[in-house]
Order: structure tokens, then C-alpha cells, then sequence
């Protein structure tokens, strides 16, 4: 697949479809929200975030960067049946399954692009960073999508639909 392809195929997979006027709102409203936040990072020394410390003055602006570099799954609905007809959603059971996806994920970006990496919107970015989110997407065919591993929770006793416990979500992703 060529990268056009993939980016086209992830952006329209992970995002909504935003008009350029939504998109500055919510740029406006971020930047509000980090000016609101001003008092609050003017009394702390020191912030850590995933292993980065931000030291006074703290560059609010490249904080809110590394904040919204890091990946966040969370429950989903209207994906493709697990195993054909199992449930097309995994709120009330796929938390823990989220979160092992949220960590490996880092671990990858981490691993291929650097703890250093930031998402820039202005450019298309990374073509690692769009193979890694592909991993991920809620499709029978990606190798960490919510249909794989709760299929692979099958081989740990767990049925579709159930809850993963932070022992199972380890032995299905190791």
C-alpha cells in the first residue's frame, strides 16, 4: 500500500471529518484552555510527563505537543463483529484491552520514532507513525485490533465480550 493510500485510509479510519473552521475552533479553544491552565503550571517547579520533564518557565504550547502526541484508544462502536457475530462495540468490557493497546502502542513509537517525536497536524507526518496507528485500527485484520485480541483471549479462557483482567491483556500482546 502506498503511503498516500494508508494516510487517506487512516486519517478517514481515526478522524472525524472536520470542516477548516471546526479545526480552528478547536485550535482556538486549546489555546484557551492552556491560558486558563497558566496559574496552575506558574506554581508547580517541575512537570513529568512519560519520562520528560517540563522545568519552569514550562513551554505550555510544546507540553499541550507531547500531551496530544500520545495515543488514546478508547471504548468503540460500530466496528466489525468479533468473529462474525459477536459484539460491535467494547464498552463495558474493553477497558483493559484499550489500555494494552495504548501502552504497546507507545512502546512502538517509542521504539521506531523516538521518545522525542511530536505530532505536527500542519504535515502529514511520520509514515512509521501512520504503519503504527494502522496496527490498531478496529479491523479483523490488524494485528493489535480489538477483533484479534479478543480472539486471542479465547486461548486464555476468556470468552468474547468478557472483561481482560492486566495479566491477560499481557500474555495475548506478549
Amino acid at each position: 500500500m502506498f503511503y498516500d493510500d494508508l494516510f487517506c485510509s487512516l486519517t478517514s479510519s481515526f478522524y472525524p471529518k472536520i470542516s477548516s473552521d471546526s479545526l480552528e475552533q478547536t485550535e482556538n479553544s486549546q489555546l484557551q484552555n492552556v491560558s486558563r491552565n497558566s496559574k496552575f503550571f506558574s506554581e508547580i517547579d517541575r512537570l513529568f510527563i512519560l519520562g520528560n520533564q517540563y522545568s519552569q518557565p514550562i513551554d505550555e504550547k510544546e507540553l499541550l505537543k507531547d500531551v496530544s502526541t500520545r495515543l488514546w484508544f478508547t471504548y468503540r462502536k460500530g466496528f466489525s463483529q468479533i468473529n462474525g457475530n459477536g459484539p460491535d462495540s467494547d464498552q463495558g468490557w474493553g477497558c483493559m484491552i484499550r489500555c494494552g493497546q495504548m501502552m504497546l502502542a507507545e512502546t512502538f513509537i517509542r521504539l521506531y520514532l523516538g521518545r522525542e517525536f511530536k505530532w505536527d497536524s500542519d504535515i502529514t507526518g511520520n509514515p512509521f507513525y501512520w504503519k503504527i496507528l494502522s496496527y490498531f485500527k478496529d479491523e479483523k485484520l490488524a494485528p493489535y485490533s480489538i477483533q484479534q485480541i479478543a480472539m486471542m483471549g479465547v486461548g486464555e479462557g476468556i470468552q468474547i465480550g468478557k472483561w481482560f483482567g492486566p495479566n491477560a491483556i499481557a500474555q495475548v500482546l506478549k
